[in-house]
């Protein structure tokens, strides 16, 4: 849900002028709302396959695993931040908790953003150059977290600390 609405990330075979890659934007009656399109002027889209929205649904996060980057976008399709990092490669599956910290899984595991789009933090990192996370769910009641590395495994883990304290890391 975003925007009172519902976006929808879409991969189409291409033709000639079609973009591969888009992200659509309706409203719950279904009327198409807008479009964002791979290189529209304010924002570059590449592959954004993941999309998750805050509690407000005023901020859209898409991953966007070509350009390596997280984007939030605001329903007027204006960019509000893109969050890159060599912490992060890959990135796909997307959560967003209360706070409006929102949560990527990649290559490296999962990483923790703070609401800014600055402030970050990898609070499950993959050893021994495992493949990548491809989605994963958060449970805040139980603060636990399950990832998906695949179609067939699925990973459960407890955290001690509580998620919200984010480090002072910074891109």
């Amino acid at each position: 849900m975003f925007d009172g609405g519902l976006a929808i990330s879409i991969r189409s075979e291409t033709v000639y002028e079609t973009p591969e890659w888009q992200v659509q934007l309706f409203s719950r009656q279904g009327d198409l709302k807008r479009q964002l399109i791979g290189d529209n002027e304010d924002i570059v889209l590449k592959t954004p396959e993941h999309l998750a929205s805050n509690a407000d649904e005023d901020i859209l996060y898409i991953s966007d695993r070509a350009a390596n980057a997280v984007i939030g976008i605001n329903p007027r399709g204006s960019v509000l931040f893109t969050f890159m990092s060599t912490s992060m490669f890959a990135p796909r599956g997307l959560s967003v908790d209360l706070e409006g910290h929102f949560y990527v899984a990649c290559d490296q595991g999962v990483i923790q953003i703070h609401k800014d789009g600055k402030q970050f933090r990898m609070i499950l990192r993959l050893k021994d150059n495992k493949t990548g996370i491809q989605t994963f769910t958060l449970d805040r009641v139980s603060n636990c977290l399950v990832t998906f590395e695949d179609m067939t495994t699925a990973s459960k883990f407890r955290f001690v600390a509580q998620l919200t304290n984010l480090n002072q890391n910074k891109c």
